[in-house]
């Protein structure tokens, strides 16, 4: 069949016939080669020879009767080969007709008479070849250089290339002070919008070229159809490219004519020919279409739909076919070469859908980067076998990504990013120089080696390559990038002398030092970097690879050089080898959030901040979310020691107090230590199998440390909470006594009553009779020895008073008379209110006057409410009553604070609070000039101090309520009753014992649920809610419930005390996930089960038949460390009713009167009225354990009010500065502009790096450039790289709340309607949120 094809198909056969092949099947093959177009040509080496030979007749009479040409080569050179071969083909073509020529395409019809199976004819490869042709017949229906603009609107100049330009710009800020950041990147949004809608409305219209080829992308035919499309836009370039690019190089060489000759000054035909060479390079642009100008049209359509809505659209696929298409190794165009701008949206999709595709897969990156025409496509091409376009000219335009799966032990894939060629001839000096600098920072920061091309040897072209590349690596170099490179020197000249070629590379190693110098002072880091080596890690006898020339020869005959696919094979076995001896390699995921920030790099010309606060906060965010479960695991154990310790303390005997202390904080030491032990494991585990470990080396031993300090922290609490438990317990001891002397004397009037009643009484009757006693017993019992443990009223009205004049000593002519007609003896509550007397508590109004006219300063209205300075007296009451109310809501928020920790008065807790309040009423009134006279101060200052007398006298009544013999007594009535009956009877002794002994143990399974709970409860939420796990979700929790509720007061208090809003928040979701009872029930009766479980457990370890005292004191002991019991008041109670030993009948009986009691703790919890009716009460409430564990650091920006993002409380202390990723608008920060007096909406992130200026009660009323606010607060970072646009959800806000904000501040009315923050919608706020804080 072969045969047969070839005969029909060749004009001309040629046959080589040697001596030993001639017999008679070469006869009967030359027989059946003749062809309709002429005979073969035989050529023999000794064509005399072979006619001496016997056999050799039959083929000289096939030769003469046929007419066949001879070649006999005998005594030939090759050149008089070639030169009779080129005279044989020469006269066939002379004869030839029309009819002789053939297409390929006829070739097909051919294969199949003779038999041969052709896969064109195959129904997949026939459709798609149908589907591609329906878009080449629609493409050739519009002129070549009208087909983009008319087919493929989306990506021209008109929409596409507009909306690049814009989007460029609005990574700067306007070059004019005259227009705000604010202002100006609405104007951009405003003009990209209305690009994004012109789009939108074009994908709803779609071309039919473009309906044709999404047809073909969603058919089953789909790479058929590609590849065919592919062949015929191809064909189609072919057709039509080559006379544009003719006319391109005869308009490019007159004009290099004419200034050769001088004439250039002629600007009227050099100017006219210019244009002509622009216009024609255009018209080659516009004409040239490719399949990936088809992807780049379908990226737009998918950008234009998914920027006008998020509901679920037809263009959801592309990204899922983009991936396909990948997948069967066709590229995929990162950077648009027409437009030089990356589809953001469009790439970051498919490289989503990439990573669900591959789901864990790790890839090695690999670039390239070099001059225009170099080679670089080629060297791919050879490397992995790629299909890169590769001819002369601009051949690759932009970035291309394509996948190439391989077996390698620390990768699945390799991902090479093609890119086009710098110092394109077209491009000005200027825009050649941003366009080269951003291609090669762009290619070489994605990639994990990058290869730098460099053809030939023109210094020109060598230091031009070698300057820009050195430029990206040192970028790459300051954002902590792991790469390598390796530079491949193409056609050098000594590629066969060793000697020179190590000349050569020494003289390559010094040009390298050489760009790295001037690199880096353009860098602005020359004394970090002096040579390469301080850049990268760069072996130059191994990363320097000299290519010889591709072809052997002149092209296009011309064989591929050998020693070209020698070289390019040991430069892929050297990346394959860099690939498995890599650390850690890009997975898909990392890959994607890499192309992402690292062009929001490229963009804003800011190659450090930007991409790496981006790139590492993931990274980070990871990990805090680890190290909060690490902490929350150490804090949980520490909570559980607690539990353990205050038991083990409290039921220890007074004379071992102490040596159980010391025991408690060695098991804390020991615990804290194993635990760490195992944290530390794990925290090693996660830095070795997580995805980003590169980027996470650097904070290991930071994180490390700072467990290390947690742990030590822990401990140091240990040993405070030991003394303050045995501190307790003597105190407890104190009381213990006296209860116990009450005890036995109550235990003897029983005694005495049993023996005085004669009369045999029933029931109610020994009850009535019982209870007229109980009443009498309680009259006459005395509680002065446990008052005076307690500070007394007249202590604490007393001290509080003694601080408030140590305090106000400079006041003291106006507090004195004051204070001798003040009465402190308060009621229960008192309100903090003053009322305003303008007459007596302002200075003149006049003081308030502004001095400066610059509209670039802002100024801090006041640290606690807004004051307009240019109010009259008339109104300023009514302003100093709301900063007033102000001064007390913060006064409230700092004494709750120091309720959880509260145990009995003492000086400190006074001075401490009282110092704050006046410290804060001083410092408003100096920086505002001293607007307020004493009288006020006074009177503030003595408003407060009554209200801590009545908080704390509420706060001592309700420790002695709680602590009180008499209480604890009437709390047990029933069991001194059952006593009473028991001994009046005679019933059985063990059945009462039983059931006292039980009632003794509900009150400490009820204490020790009411220790445990709250702690289970938290640990529940942590576990079944990302939202209590780390600081940035919980805010972004109660950011969405504040936007919802709609309440500014609400806001309002989440403005001024982030901590205190976290507090209150966190309460609010206790309450709405446990008030209704049912959860709460089951992890209560869990609880209370498990305690019970303990004390049976205990009863079954105890023998039985020992003396009641002695199994008491074994009972107690096994119990210690999960219950609070007082042995004393159990064995009294016990030993009273008259039981001598434990019987079995006595242990039975516990244990059925153990399951009653159980049942009635739990029948508590449904009571509305009991203490689980509202946990969050309790002294150790959920909430309270998770904002102990969620706020980390409080501190607040001192301009926007936002709060520093890190989880770490102590920071500062380790050296690492406040940080805020996204900060929002100063006027939230209680800030105005100080001329129009309207809200400063500016970022804090614009502020630092304009000419700007401030003042606040730091600066002590001075004005201070926001340039230098480290001068002020040195512990905060305000990076001016960070987005100069507030977040939507703070533009909703203030857009929501403008006139509320503005009466809050006292400021004039502001107008914003030209910022177009109306537009936001409470839905586009919330969805905002997670991309502020990176929480998806």
């Amino acid at each position: 069949m072969q045969v047969e094809f070839l005969k029909y198909i060749s004009c001309m056969v040629f046959v080589m016939i040697l001596d030993e092949t001639l017999n008679h099947s070469v006869l009967n093959f030359l027989q059946q080669l003749s062809t309709p177009r002429g005979e073969p040509v035989l050529v023999f080496p000794d064509y005399a020879h072979v006619c001496s030979l016997q056999n050799s007749s039959g083929l000289v009479n096939v030769i003469s009767e046929k007419n066949i040409t001879v070649l006999d080569i005998k005594g030939k050179n090759e050149d008089a080969i070639k030169s009779e071969i080129h005279t044989i083909i020469s006269l066939k073509l002379d004869a030839a007709s029309t009819s002789d020529f053939h297409s390929l395409s006829q070739f097909t019809k051919l294969a199949n008479d003779v038999g041969i199976r052709v896969d064109e004819d195959d129904k997949e490869c026939t459709e798609g070849y149908s589907l591609a042709n329906n878009v080449i017949e629609i493409l050739n229906s519009v002129t070549p250089t009208d087909a983009k603009a008319a087919m493929l609107p989306l990506q021209g100049p008109d929409l596409w290339h507009k909306w690049v330009s814009y989007d460029k710009a609005s990574y700067h800020r306007p070059n004019t002070e005259n227009v705000t950041v604010a202002h100006f990147n609405q104007t951009i949004e405003q003009n990209k919008e209305q690009i994004r809608q012109a789009q939108y409305n074009s994908v709803m219209h779609s071309t039919p070229m473009m309906k044709c080829f999404i047809k073909g992308l969603k058919s089953s035919v789909r790479i058929y159809f590609l590849q065919w499309l592919k062949l015929l836009l191809d064909m189609q370039s072919r057709k039509t490219l080559p006379g544009m690019r003719m006319e391109y190089d005869r308009i490019r060489a007159e004009l290099q004519k004419l200034r050769r000759n001088g004439e250039s000054g002629m600007s009227t035909v050099e100017n006219f020919l210019i244009n002509a060479l622009k216009k024609q390079n255009q018209e080659i642009i516009d004409g040239s279409v490719g399949l990936e100008h088809f992807f780049r049209e379908l990226g737009q359509m998918y950008e234009a739909v998914k920027h006008h809505t998020n509901q679920k659209h037809a263009v959801d696929c592309y990204p899922i076919i983009m991936v396909d298409i990948l997948n069967h190794g066709y590229p995929v165009e990162l950077m648009d070469g027409d437009a030089s701008h990356v589809p953001i949206t469009w790439v970051s999709a498919v490289l989503d859908q990439l990573k669900r595709c591959h789901d864990g897969k790790k890839a090695f990156v690999v670039s390239v980067v070099g001059v225009q025409s170099t080679g670089k496509s080629t060297l791919l091409n050879t490397l992995f076998g790629l299909q890169l376009n590769v001819s002369a000219g601009r051949c690759t335009k932009g970035a291309f990504l394509q996948l190439i799966p391989v077996s390698n032990k620390n990768c699945d894939f390799v991902i090479i990013v093609d890119t086009e060629g710098l110092r394109a001839p077209e491009l000005s000096c200027t825009e050649a120089s941003l366009h080269d600098n951003q291609l090669a920072t762009y290619a070489i920061g994605l990639a994990d080696v990058a290869i730098i091309n460099i053809y030939g040897e023109a210094p020109g072209d060598l230091t031009d390559i070698l300057q820009t590349a050195v430029h990206a690596f040192i970028r790459m170099k300051n954002i902590d990038l792991n790469l390598s490179c390796h530079f491949v020197h193409q056609n050098v000249t000594a590629i066969l002398a060793d000697t020179k070629l190590r000349f050569g590379e020494k003289t390559f190693q010094d040009k390298l030092n050489e760009a790295t110098k001037y690199a880096a002072i353009a860098e602005q880091c020359e004394n970090k970097f002096s040579s390469f080596q301080d850049v990268i890690n760069f072996d130059e006898t191994k990363d320097i690879t000299c290519f010889p020339g591709l072809w052997k020869g002149d092209p296009p005959m011309a064989p591929v050089n050998s020693g070209y696919t020698d070289k390019a094979l040991g430069l892929k076995l050297s990346l394959l080898e860099l690939a498995d001896n890599r650390k850690s390699v890009v997975c898909f995921n990392n890959f994607q959030l890499l192309v992402e920030t690292l062009w929001t790099a490229v963009c804003r010309e800011n190659y450090i901040f930007s991409f790496k606060n981006t790139l590492e906060v993931t990274a980070y965010n990871e990990l805090d979310a680890e190290f909060s479960q690490w902490s929350w695991e150490l804090h949980r154990k520490m909570l559980e020691w607690q539990f353990e310790a205050g038991n083990s303390i409290s039921n220890c005997p007074s004379d071992q107090v102490s040596i159980m202390a010391e025991d408690c904080f060695k098991r804390a030491d020991t615990m804290l230590q194993e635990t760490y032990t195992n944290l530390v494991q794990q925290m090693a585990i996660f830095f070795e199998s997580s995805d980003r470990s590169e980027t996470l080396a650097q904070w290991k031993s930071r994180y490390t440390i700072r467990l290390q300090h947690l742990k030590e922290d822990s401990k140091i609490e240990a040993k405070k909470q030991c003394t303050l438990l045995e501190l307790n317990r003597e105190r407890h001891l104190k009381l213990e006594s006296i209860k116990k002397h009450h005890r036995q004397q109550l235990l003897k009037q029983i005694t005495d009553l049993i023996s005085k009643e004669k009369a045999i009484l029933t029931q109610n009757d020994l009850e009535r009779k019982f209870d007229e006693k109980w009443q009498l017993w309680m009259a006459e019992f005395h509680t002065e020895e446990y008052q005076r443990m307690y500070a007394s009223n007249a202590k604490i009205e007393i001290e509080i008073c003694n601080v408030l004049q140590e305090l106000l000593v400079k006041y003291e002519s106006v507090l004195l008379p004051k204070l001798q007609c003040f009465n402190f003896s308060l009621k229960d509550k008192y309100e903090l209110v003053m009322e305003i007397d303008p007459i007596r508590h302002f200075s003149d109004p006049d003081k308030f006057q502004t001095v400066s006219n610059d509209s670039g300063v802002v100024y801090r209205v006041t640290a606690f409410f807004g004051f307009n300075k240019d109010k009259k007296s008339e109104n300023m009451a009514k302003h100093v009553k709301k900063i007033s109310d102000e001064l007390f809501a913060t006064a409230k928020i700092e004494f709750h604070k120091i309720k959880r920790n509260f145990r009995n008065f003492d000086r400190s807790y006074a001075y401490d609070l009282q110092k704050k309040f006046i410290g804060a009423i001083c410092t408003y009134n100096e920086v505002n000039s001293n607007m307020l006279t004493s009288e006020y101060i006074v009177d503030m200052a003595i408003t407060h101090a009554r209200y801590l007398t009545a908080k704390f006298i509420k706060l001592m009544e309700e420790g002695r309520t709680k602590n009180d013999p008499l209480v604890s007594f009437k709390g047990l009535r029933s069991t001194y009753l059952n006593t009473f009956l028991a001994q009046y009877k005679d019933t059985s002794c063990d059945e009462v014992a039983a059931r006292s002994l039980c009632q003794l143990l509900a009150v400490a399974i009820e204490a020790a649920l009411c220790e445990i709970l709250p702690v289970r409860i938290t640990d529940h939420m942590k576990a079944s809610c990302a939202s209590f796990n780390q600081k940035k979700l919980f805010k972004v929790k109660i950011l969405q419930d504040l936007a919802k509720r709609r309440s500014f007061e609400l806001f309002k208090i989440y403005l001024l005390d982030i901590k205190g809003s976290f507090e209150w928040w966190a309460k609010q979701y206790v309450r709405e996930l446990w008030m209704d009872g049912r959860q709460l029930k089951i992890f209560a009766k869990s609880i209370v089960h498990e305690v019970v479980v303990e004390i049976y457990e205990a009863l079954k370890t105890i023998t039985i038949d020992k003396p009641i005292k002695k199994w008491l004191e074994m009972f107690h002991s096994c119990l210690s460390k999960s219950l609070k019991i007082d042995l004393g008041e159990m064995q009294d109670m016990i030993v009273a009713t008259g039981v001598r030993s434990s019987s079995t009948f006595f242990l039975d009986t516990i244990t059925e009167q153990l399951r009653l009691e159980e049942d009635k703790i739990i029948k508590l919890l449904d009571k509305p009225t009991s203490k689980y009716s509202d946990i969050t009460t309790w002294s150790k409430s959920p909430h309270l354990l998770l904002c102990d564990h969620l706020v980390g650091c409080s501190e607040q920006c001192p301009f926007c009010g936002e709060q520093c993002e890190l989880t770490d409380s102590n920071h500062v202390l380790s050296g690492k500065d406040h940080f805020i990723h996204i900060h929002r608008p100063q006027c939230l920060g209680r800030y105005i502009r100080h001329v129009s007096k309207e809200l400063a909406l500016d970022l804090c992130t614009c502020s630092v790096e304009s000419n700007h200026r401030f003042r606040n009660h730091d600066t002590n009323k001075t004005w201070v450039p926001y340039k230098n606010y480290k001068t002020l607060y040195k512990t905060w970072y305000i990076s001016n790289h960070n987005p100069h646009e507030a977040p939507k959800y703070w533009q909703w806000f203030v857009y929501q709340y403008l006139d509320k904000i503005t009466n809050w501040l006292g400021a004039a009315p502001t107008l914003i309607d030209h910022l177009n923050w109306g537009a936001v919608s409470e839905e586009m706020a919330l969805a905002s949120l997670s991309k502020i804080y990176k929480t998806t």
